[in-house]
């Protein structure tokens, strides 16, 4: 929440913890964890700590890759089941291995290492309001963090943040939710740097939710999930099968009324780098020439085409 946000931007200093404080978070987290919990991770926001500006929020999916930042607004669900990563799109899941760069997850299982994340904490403190009456703070050691299995993702910004605070223990500080005697919720952030670029701060929230409800998910077979994909890839070939087709038929108008206004594909082989760079003027150039129909529709396919890998 706002709430939450405001308070994570302000560090409040301590020399000891509140016993009781310690106590209820290390007892709601056992509990969680005895309850079965289904855990799920995301990257809640980037902050430049110059400017304040918000560089993500957790409307969007993040990815990051070399120096440069993308978006995808999603609509779907992922969650990683035997080695294979699924969204859960129009109503069927579906296997996608093309998100292992992706700051969100959600994965069905627990681990017993919850249980003491907390062990070696410092500086707890309730933090509550009448707005939030079960809010705590403190400080727990990253490798704590990054042992539990939950977060123990492929996301690259995720192994900056690691990378960052294990070789300071005490650098990571996190809100604690608990609801009931459970802890529903632990926003962790700390500061890290990109690659040439100052320290950010970076926020990552942990979910811990359906309480003794079972996490398994149910997801099609790998033949069945290839066969659709197949469907997909198909789109310029079958139309009718398109799941992007009007906007395909936009584009096609464009083309007849304006033919050449932008340019229709890159002229060379791209890195994943330079194709976000190509996919940006491309749709820049759209807008500018007054097609904002056409751009939105380009943009659409794309970010349907990342969905699904194709």
């Amino acid at each position: 929440s706002f709430a939450v946000m405001t308070i994570m931007s302000v560090l409040i200093i301590s020399t000891t913890t509140s016993p009781s404080a310690f106590a209820e978070v290390s007892e709601a987290t056992e509990n969680s964890v005895n309850a079965n919990s289904g855990v799920s991770t995301t990257l809640f926001e980037i902050v430049d700590p110059e400017t304040k500006e918000v560089k993500y929020s957790e409307e969007t999916v993040f990815i990051y890759e070399e120096d440069n930042y993308s978006f995808v607004h999603p609509d779907f669900e992922i969650r990683r089941v035997d080695g294979l990563e699924y969204i859960h799109k129009d109503g069927q899941w579906m296997v996608n291995e093309t998100l292992r760069n992706t700051g969100i997850r959600s994965i069905p299982k627990n681990s017993e290492k919850l249980k003491d994340f907390s062990k070696d904490g410092r500086d707890f403190k309730r933090i509550s309001s009448k707005r939030a009456p079960d809010q705590f703070r403190g400080k727990i050691p990253a490798s704590k963090i990054f042992d539990i299995r939950e977060t123990n993702t492929n996301s690259q910004i995720v192994e900056l943040v690691k990378k960052s605070v294990t070789d300071k223990p005490h650098q990571a500080s996190a809100d604690f939710t608990v609801i009931e005697g459970l802890l529903t919720e632990m926003l962790i952030e700390a500061s890290i740097e990109f690659p040439g670029r100052e320290p950010h701060l970076v926020r990552i929230r942990k979910t811990f939710t359906e309480h003794e409800k079972s996490q398994n998910i149910y997801a099609p077979e790998v033949e069945s999930v290839t066969q659709q994909r197949d469907v997909e890839s198909l789109c310029p070939k079958k139309l009718d099968q398109c799941v992007y087709s009007e906007e395909i038929k936009i584009l096609e108008e464009l083309e007849e009324r304006r033919p050449g206004l932008c340019e229709k594909s890159p002229r060379k082989a791209l890195s994943r780098l330079e194709m976000m760079s190509w996919i940006e003027k491309h749709s820049e150039c759209l807008m500018d020439a007054g097609e904002k129909a056409a751009a939105d529709a380009f943009m659409r396919i794309v970010i349907t085409r990342a969905r699904f890998g194709l």
